[in-house]
Formats: structure tokens, C-alpha cells, sequence
């Protein structure tokens, strides 16, 4: 639907749909209006079909898997809904944090009194390797959780997640990923990265409608 004079480039915030998911949206839309009540059963058999689909695209399980409005929305219910903290543990990050998942987590850490702890990771970084030594050396004993990007917003670097989860796991300490600008963009498999919890956007790289994103 883009117009031949228009090269877009901004997936990164938001992509655009393909004619036929358009299409699909606002025939959704018009049954809505319709019969909101009949709807409703319409609404949780697609659910049935479509989240074990983005499931296996992720590699996730379905049963740990929730639809929800946006990437942000998903954090929050992780972050706020984190237990067994104490006053003056600490949650660990990195200096390429997307603004709005550090406001995030500032926020529970102010309610709860936690303490967040940030490392400067270099652009470029010399290795994936150095990435994690970083990393490492930035949990303390009091270090309880982590959250790192996927692909980070601000210079397009793909962390190395997975060594990330290992350490963090190794450790004792809860691991989870924003990746807003991961699904469509490079290969996912969350099995695999065997992180605690992943947050995704489906309406940048996949062409998804806006407001449709997962949260394993």
C-alpha cells in the first residue's frame, strides 16, 4: 500500500501491512460493528489457530504465549508482576535499552525499592564475547534479574542472547529479553535462547497490524 514515489525505510517503528492483512483487519473490524456478542466466540477461535502458529514461528510454546496490545504493555505486566524481590537487590541492563522498557523497570524498581545497575557495552563491540564479559562483570551478588535487547534500538546490534541466558541462568538470576525488533527480522527461536521470559513486536518486520505483538 506504500505509494511508488514512497521508499520506506522505518520498519524499525512501525511496518507497514501488506494489502491483504489490511484487508483481513478491517473485514474483522466490520464484523465487530456488526455483532459484538457473536464476535466474541469468533475472536477466541481465531486465537486457537493463531497462536500456535506464531508459536512454532518463535519456537515457544503456545500454553506460555499471551497476544497482547504492544511490546510495552508486555513489560510492564513482566515487570510488575516480578515477586520475591527484596529492597536493595538488583536488576541488571545495558546503555542501549530501549527508553520506554527503562522507564519500565525504574518504575518497579521505585516501587520496590531495587536498585538498577547499568554497563556501557562499546559501538561496535570488539566480539559477541566481549558482550558477555560485560555483562558478567557487572552482576554482583545481589544481581536478581536482567533484561537485555535482542536487537538494540539504538545502533541495530544483535546481542548475544543466548550466552547471555547461560550466564544469567547459571547465576540464579531471571533473564528477560526485549525483542521489539527481532520476529521477521533475524531468525528466532526462544527455546533455544532459553531466556525466562521474551517480549516481540509483530508490527514492524512481520507486517502485522499495530497492536498485534507476542509475549512468551
Amino acid at each position: 500500500m506504500v505509494p511508488k514515489n514512497v521508499v520506506y525505510l522505518n520498519n524499525g517503528s512501525f511496518g507497514p501491512a501488506p494489502r491483504p492483512v489490511f484487508d483481513a483487519l478491517v473485514r474483522y473490524m466490520k464484523q465487530l460493528e456488526e455483532n459484538p456478542a457473536v464476535f466474541n466466540d469468533q475472536f477466541a477461535r481465531m486465537r486457537t489457530v493463531v497462536k500456535p502458529k506464531l508459536a512454532a514461528f518463535v519456537g515457544a510454546d503456545p500454553a506460555y504465549m499471551a497476544v497482547v496490545v504492544n511490546l510495552t504493555f508486555g513489560m510492564n505486566v513482566l515487570a510488575q508482576g516480578i515477586r520475591g524481590l527484596s529492597p536493595g537487590d538488583e536488576i541488571l541492563a545495558t546503555d542501549q535499552e530501549y527508553g520506554a522498557v527503562n522507564n519500565i523497570w525504574d518504575y518497579a524498581a521505585r516501587r520496590q525499592g531495587l536498585v538498577i545497575r547499568r554497563v556501557a557495552i562499546p559501538s561496535p563491540p570488539e566480539s559477541a564475547e566481549q558482550i558477555v564479559r560485560i555483562i558478567e562483570g557487572g552482576i554482583t551478588p545481589r544481581t536478581r534479574a536482567m533484561y537485555v535487547s535482542h536487537v538494540t534500538t539504538t545502533t541495530g546490534l544483535v546481542l548475544p542472547v543466548k550466552a547471555i541466558c547461560a550466564l544469567a541462568r547459571s547465576r540464579g538470576i531471571l533473564s528477560f529479553i526485549d525483542g521489539a525488533h527481532a520476529p521477521g527480522m533475524i531468525r528466532v527461536d526462544i527455546a533455544d535462547i532459553g531466556c525466562d521470559f521474551y517480549t516481540g513486536n509483530c508490527h514492524k518486520w512481520l507486517g502485522a497490524p499495530k497492536g498485534t505483538h507476542s509475549l512468551p
